[in-house]
């Protein structure tokens, strides 16, 4: 497998001088990529318990064993793609009726760390359980409230992204700069915040002025 092998060498050059991530998805977005959004949700919507838990069970499944595989072969820490338990896809209600249990059971089984990926969805609503999953961080959505986010949670779970990574496309160096430090000032006190756009992709259509804006905004306001 490529991506094991990728993270061997990885491992093999660079442990203890950077981290090496990796990724996985989650079960419970996985049956979007096998069977189509529209008929996942309509197992969810019909409250079809059954075919859910049948799937799901094979989903966490290749989760835990493609997670274990990446860890063994010398990944420091995963992000876990959920994107389909952000309440941009579920209400919080259906996600602890359906995800909750299910997540926490499944990362209790990994042989390391991995942080809460909505891939652009929002997670400030289920911030609160994300940290009792033993999640080591999430990653914030452009219009979750940092700050909000910060001050209730960031003791429970390290904090990452609410950089705009499609709007970041036209951002001028002050712009990316400006928006930078703002999520800084915001979230820095304390330590515990990694910045990040939403998503954990950067388009190239992102103008190199817009990352060294973002760049001199770490370097100038990055310590506290």
């Amino acid at each position: 497998l490529e991506a094991v092998k990728a993270v061997e060498l990885l491992s093999r050059e660079f442990r203890k001088k950077t981290p090496v991530i990796s990724a996985v998805i989650g079960p419970y977005s996985l049956p979007v990529m096998l069977m189509g959004l529209n008929k996942w949700l309509e197992l969810i919507v019909t409250n079809d318990t059954e075919a859910i838990h049948a799937l799901v069970s094979r989903t966490s499944s290749f989760c835990l064993a493609w997670a274990n595989m990446l860890f063994d072969a010398g990944a420091d820490a995963l992000g876990f793609f959920e994107p389909f338990a952000t309440t941009t896809m579920v209400t919080r209600q259906e996600f602890l009726k359906h995800i909750f249990d299910s997540d926490k059971e499944l990362i209790s089984k990994f042989k390391g760390p991995a942080v809460f990926c909505g891939a652009g969805g929002r997670v400030g609503p289920i911030v609160d359980k994300l940290s009792e999953m033993g999640f080591a961080g999430c990653v914030l959505n452009t219009d979750d409230d940092l700050e909000y986010v910060k001050s209730n949670f960031g003791d429970k779970i390290n904090i990452m992204g609410n950089l705009n990574n499609i709007s970041m496309i036209n951002w001028s160096y002050d712009d990316a700069k400006k928006e930078a430090a703002k999520c800084i000032k915001t979230a820095k006190e304390g330590g515990g915040y990694i910045l990040s756009d939403q998503h954990g992709e950067i388009s190239w259509a992102v103008p190199e002025d817009a990352l060294r804006g973002i760049a001199d905004a770490v370097k100038e306001f990055g310590t506290y």
